[in-house]
């Protein structure tokens, strides 16, 4: 009889444990949903206050997934990939291939963050040999564009656009606004600095039309897009690119967009709104490269009038 009855009580502590880890891992499922549908501040929310407890190998592999993308997705400092390699880890063992090509776009994503750009790229060559055959396009999107990003930074600007690409056909499938907009941006932006004016103009257009598309928080987002326009305009039309780079200003101050109207401005042969708008982007700059450059042309300003 007492057999029974311990064999009973295990059976039934054996369900309850079950039921709640069903119900645990049905809390992450929530938390994916959000993400998805760019509801980042809640998603965060819940995955911040999850109780992981005695989770399971596939709740708490879910969980540092989908901790690690929520703080990706809300901006926050990254201190470390150390999160997102727990998850890793255990999809490696499972063979998952499609929650193991998210976790490597999210590392090569912090990794190009803290700076380790070979690395990044590295993670997001492996999240594109996973999904070759997946129909996640808004995942192939992600890392389609952010293999551009980074082939931008090593100024390989072919492979970078030929990425942009890659990632607009993705875009133009889930006919996701906000990542049409951000191709149409990477596209202008690539094909600008190639020296193809005529698709620079052509997709200049397409992304205008959708400039609402793009989130208001952070403001560096929109300021970012009206100061690349400003660039791809300033060979083309001057007045157009000097209306982009302050809209961009008047978002989120930078020093680099300081120095595009100022350069129109001394074009223009405005040397006294030049050099206002040179000592603005001086005064907010952290980089001693840009400062350094501000200042040399602010000598040779003051040479050329006379003020040695």
């Amino acid at each position: 009889m007492e057999k029974r009855l311990f064999c009973l009580f295990i059976t039934i502590t054996f369900i309850i444990s079950c039921s709640y880890q069903k119900q645990d891992y049905d809390k992450l499922i929530e938390v994916d949903s959000l993400l998805s549908q760019e509801k980042v501040d809640s998603a965060l929310y819940l995955i911040e206050h999850f109780n992981l407890g005695n989770a399971n190998g596939e709740t708490s592999a879910y969980y540092h997934l989908l901790l690690a993308q929520a703080r990706y997705k809300a901006y926050l400092p990254i201190k470390s990939d150390s999160i997102i390699n727990l998850a890793i880890e255990y999809y490696k063992s499972r063979n998952n291939s499609d929650k193991l090509a998210r976790c490597y776009y999210y590392k090569g994503g912090m990794l190009y963050d803290l700076g380790d750009n070979k690395e990044a790229l590295d993670n997001c060559k492996l999240s594109e040999n996973l999904l070759k055959s997946s129909d996640n396009y808004t995942l192939k999107h992600n890392v389609y564009y952010l293999l551009s990003t980074i082939n931008n930074y090593y100024n390989e600007y072919k492979i970078a656009l030929s990425y942009a690409q890659k990632a607009l056909e993705c875009s133009e499938h889930t006919q996701n606004e906000y990542h049409l907009v951000c191709d149409y941006e990477r596209l202008f932006f690539l094909y600008n600095t190639l020296g193809y004016k005529d698709s620079c103009l052509y997709y200049v257009g397409k992304s205008i039309k959708l400039v609402n598309s793009m989130p208001a928080n952070p403001p560096s987002l929109r300021a970012n897009y009206w100061g690349n326009l400003g660039v791809a305009y300033s060979s083309i039309d001057s007045e157009k690119a000097e209306e982009f780079l302050e809209k961009s200003i008047s978002l989120a101050p930078q020093d680099n967009v300081y120095g595009q109207l100022a350069d129109i401005s001394l074009k223009k042969g405005d040397t006294l709104k030049a050099k206002k708008l040179l000592l603005e982007g001086l005064s907010i700059s952290e980089s001693l490269r840009f400062k350094a450059q501000i200042t040399k042309l602010l000598g040779r300003i003051e040479q050329e009038s006379g003020n040695y």
